[in-house]
């Protein structure tokens, strides 16, 4: 499990996390989850904190980062071949590379060459160098072809469970999130929702933009969603319930409400607050 408390880096306000077997954290706006990996990777300094859990036991996290593989969200296609490219991940997490090649059936060309799914079996070689706990999906599932997306998804899950490691997958689909154990929605550096119930007005919008084939000239009414405010609720200038209630104008655009509890889901959004829905 990897545990984010209070972190604030680059565009992220105060964030809190728990990341445990298929944990996903939704949302369209890339600067966030670029943020996310850079403190979970180590690579920028912050504010807060991120600890790491194998059996529930701390560890340290120059030790975890051994542990933990990242797959891009860009895939690059150098022109070497699949054999080479691997080599230098064997020198650092141990291994063969001709085995591993074998297991997952690659075939020795030029990554230049391949397409989506092969690639990815490149990318994913590493998950089967030395021992893996973490495993983040860097929002891939966007830029690849959409035939692709089931069968990376599918190897993904079945390679965490044989691996006993944590899967986090960072998305900007509620498309995908049936396979969500945990699942956080952030935008605008917070967190507005934890659960999936889908409650925020935000997690709305993106389960409503999820475009499905309809009629011959039917319009398909897909939201458009923009940079968030610094103000209030990051949503708050998309936000077509705010606009139907004037008494919440003022609260949204300058105050970010608390989490608050619904049920089994978290929200933080002041149309859930007590005293406006009397």
């Amino acid at each position: 499990m990897i545990k984010v408390k209070g972190l604030s880096i680059n565009c992220l306000n105060g964030v809190n996390l728990e990341l445990g077997g298929i944990s996903c954290i939704l949302g369209n706006w890339g600067k966030d989850k670029e943020s996310l990996i850079s403190a979970i990777l180590g690579k920028e300094k912050y504010q807060g904190k991120v600890e790491f859990y194998v059996k529930g036991v701390l560890i340290d996290n120059k030790e975890a980062l051994m542990l933990t593989r990242v797959i891009p969200q860009y895939m690059e296609k150098p022109n070497v071949k699949a054999s080479s490219f691997l080599y230098p991940f064997t020198k650092v997490f141990g291994g063969k590379v001709k085995e591993i090649m074998q297991v997952l059936d690659i075939e020795d060309k030029y990554l230049s060459e391949m397409g989506d799914y092969e690639l990815f079996k490149v990318y994913s070689a590493p998950l089967f160098m030395g021992d893996v706990k973490f495993i983040l999906l860097a929002n891939l599932l966007n830029s690849v072809e959409e035939q692709a997306k089931a069968r990376i998804l599918k190897d993904l899950i079945k390679i965490s469970k044989m691996k006993n490691s944590d899967l986090i997958l960072l998305i900007d689909s509620a498309e995908y999130v049936n396979v969500c154990e945990s699942l956080y929605v952030i935008y605008g550096g917070r967190i507005l929702e934890e659960g999936k119930e889908f409650l925020h007005p935000y997690s709305m919008a993106l389960l409503n933009s999820r475009i499905k084939m309809g009629n011959k000239h039917e319009k398909i009414d897909v939201m458009e969603i923009g940079q968030p405010t610094s103000e209030g609720c990051p949503f708050h200038e998309f936000c077509n319930e705010m606009k139907l209630r004037k008494y919440l104008w003022i609260k949204c655009r300058l105050e970010m409400p608390d989490m608050m509890n619904i049920g089994e889901e978290k929200v933080a959004c002041w149309l859930f607050r007590e005293e406006f829905r009397q």
